[in-house]
C-alpha cells in the first residue's frame, strides 16, 4: 500500500472500519462527519424530504405515476431509490390522519362514524366505546390486515410473487390511495355524492391496474384472481372482527 493511499484512509466513526473515499465500504456511513448544529439539522431534514432526488419524493412520484411497475422494480431488487414500504405507509397514513383531523376541525369533512350491527347485544355506551376504538386505531388495524391480503393475492396469482413481495406492494398501494384520497378531500369544496362515487370508482380502477401491472397479468386472468383474493381477504377480516367482538361480549358478561 503506497504512502498516498495510506494518507487517504480514515477510520469510520460508526463501525471502526478503515475506509477510503467519501463513504465507508462496510456500513455506508459518510466518512466526513461534522459537528451537529441546528442549522445543519434543519437543512439536512429539508433536503432529505423535499429534494427532487430524495427517496421520499422519488417514491411518491414513481409510486403514484405507475405503482405496479415501481413496486415490481422494488421487489426485483431496485431498492436504493425507494423508501421501505412500511415506512412509506406509516408516513403517508400519518400525514393523511393529521390532515383529516384538521379538515374535520374546520368542518370541511364530517366526523367519521361507525355503527355496530344490532346483533351485538350490549349497552349503547359500550357500543360507542368499541366504535370509537375501531375508528381511532383504524390505520393500525389496516396495517395488521395488509399481510392477509398479500397472502391471498400471492396464493391466487401463483408463484410469480411471494406473499412478502405482494405485501410490500400492498403497503405502497394503500399509501398511494391515502395520498390521493387526502388530496381529493382538500380540493373538494363541498360534499357531493357523485364526486364521492367517482372517487370510489377511481380507487378500484387504480388498484386493479396496479395489481395487473405488478403481477404482469392479462386483464381477464388478473381480474378473477384479484376478485377471489379480495373475497377471501374480506371473509377472513370479517371473521376475525366478529370473533373479536364475541370475545369482548364474553369478557363483558363475565365482568
Amino acid at each position: 500500500m503506497g504512502s498516498m493511499e495510506k494518507e487517504f484512509m480514515t477510520e469510520c466513526l460508526n463501525c471502526g472500519y478503515l475506509a477510503s473515499g467519501n463513504f465507508c465500504a462496510n456500513c455506508g456511513q459518510n466518512t466526513h462527519t461534522q459537528t451537529i448544529t441546528m442549522a445543519k439539522s434543519i437543512r439536512h431534514t429539508f433536503s432529505q424530504v423535499f429534494d427532487y432526488d430524495s427517496r421520499l419524493f422519488v417514491t411518491i412520484r414513481e409510486m403514484l405515476v405507475n405503482p405496479g411497475k415501481a413496486s415490481l422494480n422494488y421487489v426485483l431488487g431496485k431498492r436504493i431509490r425507494f423508501i421501505h414500504p412500511v415506512k412509506y405507509f406509516i408516513i403517508t397514513m400519518g400525514m393523511s390522519l393529521l390532515i383529516m383531523q384538521l379538515l374535520q376541525a374546520e368542518g370541511r369533512v364530517p366526523q367519521a362514524q361507525l355503527v355496530l350491527p344490532d346483533f351485538i347485544n350490549i349497552p349503547d355506551d359500550k357500543k360507542q366505546l368499541i366504535a370509537q376504538w375501531v375508528l381511532r386505531y383504524s390505520h393500525f388495524i389496516m396495517l395488521a390486515f395488509v399481510p392477509v391480503c398479500g397472502f391471498f393475492l400471492g396464493l391466487f396469482f401463483g408463484k410469480k410473487r411471494t406473499a412478502g413481495e405482494v405485501t410490500a406492494f400492498l403497503f405502497y398501494l394503500n399509501a398511494n390511495l391515502a395520498i390521493i384520497t387526502t388530496f381529493l378531500l382538500i380540493t373538494q369544496l363541498s360534499p357531493n355524492k357523485i364526486i364521492d362515487t367517482l372517487q370510489g370508482l377511481f380507487a378500484i380502477v387504480y388498484s386493479i391496474w396496479s395489481i395487473l401491472v405488478f403481477f404482469q397479468s392479462s386483464f381477464l386472468s388478473g381480474i378473477w384472481r384479484a376478485a377471489l383474493a379480495y373475497i377471501c381477504y374480506a371473509a377472513i377480516t370479517v371473521l376475525v372482527i366478529i370473533m373479536a367482538i364475541k370475545g369482548y361480549l364474553v369478557w363483558f358478561t363475565t365482568n
